[in-house]
């Protein structure tokens, strides 16, 4: 599902990223850790095409990302790739449906009501839908995270620092129904993060070196 081999990355002005090779699985769940400057962000990026690596190979679901143009990859991280971050950047003038609903007009996939449904009831969050950003708690927005991720029936989901802003409580039953969705569709999902909180619940952690 996801191979790498020999990536390496240099932004401008810094020491060049290394980062060892890996080979996943589909449906495999795994834990990408390391400190600030470690590399976990662009590793994440460059897995789903934001970033072009300097030399390597990226492979996802048998296509080469690296070599794939800008526009390619913009189109196959769209349609194959689902994306949380650490800040949920939803539109705030507009409901969580039609947030929602942007997601997949922006992938030009058709406009799939009854998916999106499903996956909100699951989340425990269809009843939230009419409701704009700001009248969310960051629990429900971090659910609403998850779903658009999934409204474009994703092979892999790419988390990135997901859990920073909660507390305890909800950092648990974030990773958790994340983990459970993902497993359910047979998503391959990877989280970057340097909380020390979910290293108990993935089985596989890579570990990232901080570049010298």
């Amino acid at each position: 599902m996801i191979i790498t081999k020999e990536l390496k990355f240099t932004y401008p002005g810094t020491a060049t990223l290394s980062f060892k090779d890996f080979s996943l699985t589909a449906g495999q769940q795994i834990l990408i850790k390391g400190e600030s400057g470690s590399g976990k962000t662009t590793l994440l990026h460059l897995l789903s095409g934001i970033l072009t690596p300097d030399s390597g190979i990226i492979e996802v679901d048998e296509v080469r990302v690296d070599q794939l143009r800008a526009h390619q990859r913009d189109s196959f991280r769209a349609n194959h790739i689902g994306l949380i971050f650490q800040r949920n950047l939803f539109i705030k003038s507009i409901s969580m449906y039609k947030n929602m609903l942007l997601a997949q007009h922006i992938a030009q996939s058709k406009e799939d009501r009854e998916i999106l449904m499903e996956i909100l009831e699951e989340l425990g969050i269809s009843n939230l839908s009419g409701k704009k950003p700001h009248h969310l708690s960051q629990g429900e927005q971090q659910r609403f995270s998850i779903a658009r991720a999934l409204v474009n029936n994703p092979k892999v989901v790419l988390a990135d620092e997901p859990t920073s802003s909660l507390d305890d409580v909800n950092c648990h039953r974030f990773s958790q129904m994340l983990k459970s969705i993902c497993e359910k569709y047979n998503i391959t999902l990877l989280i970057a993060t340097h909380d020390s909180r979910l290293e108990q619940q993935f089985n596989c952690v890579i570990e990232l070196n901080e570049s010298k």
